[in-house]
């Protein structure tokens, strides 16, 4: 199978991936640069060495660390589909450029406190959104995604479907993640379980930051970030987030470990 023909397949089955989802485009664009690299190649040619060609051409070109590795990462996904359909048999392993570290960014638990209280000021959906986005630390493309028919309340859990990862991710209802979903369920119509689209909850999410006097440095994602580092910090170990939240490098997952300086002094205090 030629690589744009695999291109065309994954549209076909990954859901975020599919002409009506919102990130169709962006993969698209990706997707292009990757074959403007190597050519139409046969999928089963694709190997480490190819990854290795898009990183050096693009960054030629001036394009920046971050964004040649979501450049790979598209065509990762390919493969990734590719393997999971039997269409190759091997899914060539790669590493990703080296990104400049930035400031690891948290919303405090005032912060959040104060959002939730601004998101009544607003209305809508976007307490509840944030709400089940510090509960869970999803991306929010899986929150967009989110399906009534990925929620089983009798057994208590909900599936994220196909996520960044290419796979499946469940996670537990328990405590007052349970609470707020069974609400959800009672109120809300449809399938969807939220029914904002991308460029709403940002919006939304600006307004409530602006009225919480919250730092517009700070953003959705850091909603992840920060239920990452409240799991460190209460005691959930490794492999626990590294599930939780789908991280499939160890090093994403220990970037958050630290507590700050409050942490290190209670550290320090059981020396």
């Amino acid at each position: 199978m030629k690589l744009t023909e695999a291109i065309e397949f994954t549209t076909q089955v990954r859901r975020a991936w599919k002409p009506d989802a919102k990130g169709y485009k962006t993969a698209m664009i990706n997707s292009k640069h990757c074959v403007d690299v190597l050519g139409d190649v046969d999928v089963e040619k694709i190997d480490a060495m190819s990854f290795i060609n898009i990183q050096e051409c693009l960054t030629a070109e001036g394009k920046t660390p971050a964004t040649v590795n979501r450049i790979t990462s598209a065509l990762s996904t390919v493969l990734t589909v590719m393997k999971q359909f039997n269409h190759i048999t091997h899914k060539p392993g790669f590493s990703n450029l080296k990104e400049p570290r930035g400031k690891d960014v948290f919303y405090t638990d005032e912060e959040v406190e104060q959002m939730l209280l601004a998101s009544d000021v607003v209305g809508g959906e976007i307490k509840d959104i944030i709400l089940f986005a510090s509960k869970t630390g999803a991306r929010r493309g899986e929150i967009e995604d989110l399906q009534w028919d990925d929620v089983d309340l009798s057994k208590g859990e909900l599936t994220f479907i196909d996520t960044k990862t290419g796979e499946d991710r469940i996670l537990p209802l328990v405590g007052s993640l349970r609470d707020l979903v069974e609400r959800l369920h009672i109120e809300r119509t449809g399938e969807s379980v939220f029914d904002y689209n991308g460029a709403k909850i940002l919006y939304e999410l600006r307004k409530v930051q602006r009225i919480a006097r919250v730092s517009e440095e700070k953003c959705f994602h850091t909603l992840r970030h920060t239920a990452t580092s409240n799991l460190w910090k209460k005691g959930a170990n490794l492999v626990q987030i590294m599930d939780t939240l789908g991280h499939r490098q160890s090093a994403t997952t220990l970037r958050y470990s630290h507590a700050g300086l409050e942490g290190k002094a209670e550290a320090l205090a059981l020396l």
